[in-house]
């Protein structure tokens, strides 16, 4: 967890990143939460599809009844989530999603939202090939 105490005190750049660490998803939620951080988490055993994606997007952030279940959609619902410190995205056994065309789209949903929101996203998985944090 000191990788992530290190991003969430901004000595690292907001980004999607490998996370290595076998934490738990609620020691990970109430550590986030201590720092005044807003945490979120995907569980990557039950997404392998665009509308899987989506369907957890909308219950783990909480997205609004009228959110349209596209791509565009949410992006624009990210925009408006509650004010906070930051925001941490935990996408826990993300391979099946990863090796999807999708996860391109997803990414570069997340990489906008790093220009505007102090967002980091943590990725776990056997075959992420992303930057550790």
């Amino acid at each position: 967890m000191s990788d992530l105490n290190t991003a969430l005190t901004r000595k690292k750049t907001a980004d999607l990143y490998r996370f290595h660490s076998s934490a738990a998803p609620a020691t990970v939620k109430k550590f986030v939460q201590k720092k005044g951080w807003r945490y979120f988490y995907l569980d990557g055993r039950r997404i392998a599809s665009k509308q899987e994606f989506l369907t957890a997007c909308a219950k783990s952030f909480a997205l609004p009844a009228y959110f349209g279940n596209n791509w565009d959609a949410l992006e624009e619902c990210l925009h408006d989530l509650p004010l906070a410190n930051g925001y941490v995205i935990l996408f826990d056994q993300a391979d099946k999603f990863m090796q999807t065309d999708d996860w391109q789209t997803a990414v570069s949903i997340f990489q906008n939202m790093l220009k505007e929101k102090n967002l980091y996203v943590l990725v776990r998985g056997e075959k992420v090939d992303l930057v550790d944090l």
